[in-house]
């Protein structure tokens, strides 16, 4: 258990800490595992953290039914934020009876920051795209539309970018010039 990254922890069916691994413990600031014994997860999160927490682990318990790679973000009790990608499940005696709940987590902090950068350079991307007055498109190996800017969706008389997409220029454009395009792409793929 301690020679893994991610964190692991069992709870019993009040959500009190029965054992956690290294890595638990010092993602919660705890000198080792053994601090953990008894305590709850509002000696660690905000209390809307912990509700939902609760509510997952009663949903675990009560149904059986495992929650899976469910991402999560954390925000501890000094503010700092975090992202987890989190599995739940019954922690079962050998006869199958529901003692409480088997947790890991997985930190997804790094990925989640990576994420949301390049969400945001994608909405800075569409946002330039859809600005500029020429028409912009780009298609795939098929020559089936994939993106396209306003001034594309206007000039071809779509009502929406949904409208055009997976098309081809044969689906909204009169044969001869569709067979142009074509031409034009495919001089420009080879």
């Amino acid at each position: 258990m301690d020679a893994i990254p991610d964190t692991i922890y069992f709870k019993d069916d009040q959500g009190r800490y029965l054992r956690i691994n290294r890595a638990q413990a010092q993602l919660s600031r705890l000198s080792s595992p053994e601090e953990a014994i008894g305590r709850t997860a509002s000696d660690f999160f905000q209390p809307e953290q912990v509700r939902v927490y609760r509510e997952e682990e009663q949903h675990v318990i009560a149904t059986g039914e495992s929650l899976v790679d469910r991402e999560e973000r954390l925000q501890w009790a000094d503010g700092t934020v975090s992202w987890i990608s989190a599995t739940k499940v019954p922690l079962r005696t050998r006869s199958g009876k529901i003692l409480g709940t088997l947790g890991v987590s997985r930190d997804i902090t790094r990925h989640k920051g990576v994420e949301e950068a390049l969400e945001r350079e994608r909405d800075r991307l569409r946002t330039l795209i859809d600005n500029l007055p020429d028409v912009v498109f780009i298609k795939d190996a098929d020559y089936r539309v994939v993106t396209v800017n306003r001034a594309f969706v206007r000039q071809f008389g779509a009502a929406s970018e949904q409208d055009v997409i997976g098309k081809t220029d044969f689906d909204f454009c009169p044969h001869d010039l569709a067979q142009q395009y074509r031409a034009d792409d495919e001089r420009v793929v080879l």
